[in-house]
């Protein structure tokens, strides 16, 4: 019978037939009377035990009555559970991390309950979708959790779940994607926490909203952003990442020639590779690598458990590597990678914070008695070094000091990013940005997935589309992120 850390009360890996029989050969012990004819040893750790054995039930008559008085009175932090195993009259309201109130249950004239969104800038149109997401996954926080309440049926009214989510700076993404179709995921990095995903609504094109949310579901190849991914298998396999400059580069046993976007010659260390965006550079590097390498590096980088408080988790696919062509391909992030701008976005965010990777929330804490309780952050996990995270912070910085982003240039002290421009299956291009600021100490991460528009036939480029974008956003998001959430003001 598995017993506990502290004897009969708390979780652990002790045993109650143990413990109950190591107790009994103590009281036992102290029963006995003491021989005369036994050792003088023997006879005082007798006397000792006899005179300890009359406070061991007055010993838990304090500890379990202890136990009984916290509970009643102490509120332990409230856990959650999934929306099926909780009736709706029983699920907790759902608010932004400034207190707006997006879900709430409410009953009619019938006394017949249902859950409507409530309108909130920034979390209009398609974007709802966003809300349901996460209050499907938390919804019953609880004001009490006590076993002491429970017993008694004591009144356990639910409290409102605090999500990370800002509508300042959703509506920022909003309004910096006007015009263009496409989508912005901007994360906390000090708390790991969600504080927008927005996609532009459909206007005719359903197929991007078809699986939910584009932002969190909808993956398309992600271009150079990847050859973030690429960097860091690189450097955790123990390679330098240096490479020779060239304009060219045909894979050993391939047969397509792979060029850079300028036609130019590029390469050198990885971190001006990096910066310029060097094709020719993570072929190279990609090839050394190696596919499996380079497949358990996307894996680890974008895979996260999917708990009640974190965003759902669609993992990076690489397709089929076959040949020395696709894997070239795919280490610039071509051939058969998908990545959603959630995803991209995590990643960003694990560079920033020195190469430990920790679940992006959704929910912060909860309101209790009208005051903030955080939640307690996941715990990290370190997939690379902190020194191979500085090298490729490095060159993402150096593109923003070089100018390939006109638009991040002068925006904060240190801004790191990777542009990037994905073919897709029109034969078009989407532009992609994923930014980190400041660079040193980063608080923000962002992604940014600007889709070309088909009907127009007009492409997007990571630079020229999704930098404007990403600086919009950077602007608000880095004003806000020095403001305490008062949600339960």
């Amino acid at each position: 019978m598995t017993g506990m850390v502290t004897p009969f009360l708390s979780k652990g890996g002790s045993a109650m037939i143990g413990m109950w029989f190591t107790i009994g050969l103590i009281c036992g012990a102290g029963a006995r009377s003491i021989s005369l004819n036994a050792p003088r040893s023997e006879r005082e750790l007798t006397q000792r035990i006899a005179l300890v054995t009359p406070g061991i039930p007055l010993l838990w008559v304090l500890i379990v009555g202890g136990a009984v008085m916290a509970t009643a009175i102490i509120d332990p932090t409230p856990a959650s559970s999934h929306a099926s195993s909780v009736p709706l009259t029983s699920r907790s309201d759902l608010v932004t991390r400034d207190g707006n109130l997006l879900a709430s249950t409410v009953t009619n004239a019938n006394e017949f309950p249902s859950r409507p969104i409530h309108t909130v800038p920034g979390f209009d149109d398609d974007n709802y979708q966003l809300i349901t997401t996460i209050d499907e996954r938390v919804q019953h926080w609880p004001n009490c959790g006590s076993w002491w309440r429970n017993f008694f049926d004591l009144e356990c009214p639910p409290q409102p779940a605090v999500s990370s989510l800002s509508p300042t700076i959703q509506t920022a993404a909003r309004d910096a994607l006007a015009g263009l179709v496409g989508d912005v995921v901007v994360l906390d990095t000090t708390t790991s926490s969600v504080l927008a995903a927005w996609s532009t609504p459909d206007s005719g094109n359903s197929q991007r909203w078809a699986n939910g949310h584009p932002a969190l579901v909808a993956d398309t190849a992600p271009g150079s952003t990847f050859k973030i991914v690429t960097a860091a298998a690189a450097l955790s396999a123990g390679l330098s990442g240096d490479t020779e400059l060239s304009s060219e580069y045909t894979p050993p046993g391939g047969q397509g020639v792979v060029r850079n976007h300028d036609r130019g010659s590029s390469g050198g260390s990885l971190e001006n590779a990096l910066a310029v965006s060097s094709n020719t550079a993570f072929a190279q590097i990609a090839i050394e690598l190696g596919e499996d390498e380079l497949k358990d590096m996307s894996s680890a980088m974008s895979t996260w458990e999917n708990g009640d408080m974190v965003l759902p988790n669609r993992p990076i696919t690489l397709g089929d590597v076959d040949g020395p062509d696709a894997l070239a391909r795919t280490g610039f992030g071509q051939q058969d990678v998908r990545a959603t701008p959630a995803t991209m976005a995590h990643i960003a965010a694990i560079i920033a914070n020195n190469g430990a990777a920790t679940p992006p929330r959704t929910i912060i804490g909860s309101c209790r008695k009208g005051r903030f309780s955080p939640s307690e952050m996941p715990r990290p996990t370190q997939l690379i070094s902190p020194a191979a995270a500085e090298r490729i912070r490095d060159g993402m910085e150096l593109s923003i000091t070089q100018g390939q982003v006109p638009a991040l240039t002068g925006l904060a002290e240190g801004i790191a990013a990777k542009t990037g421009t994905a073919e897709n299956s029109a034969g078009l291009y989407d532009g992609w940005i994923i930014a980190i600021a400041p660079a040193e100490h980063t608080t923000i991460a962002v992604a940014v997935r600007v889709v070309a528009d088909t009907a127009s036939g007009v492409s997007r480029g990571g630079a020229t589309n999704a930098g404007p974008v990403a600086a919009a956003v950077l602007r608000t998001a880095l004003s806000e992120s020095e403001i305490s959430p008062e949600p339960c003001a």
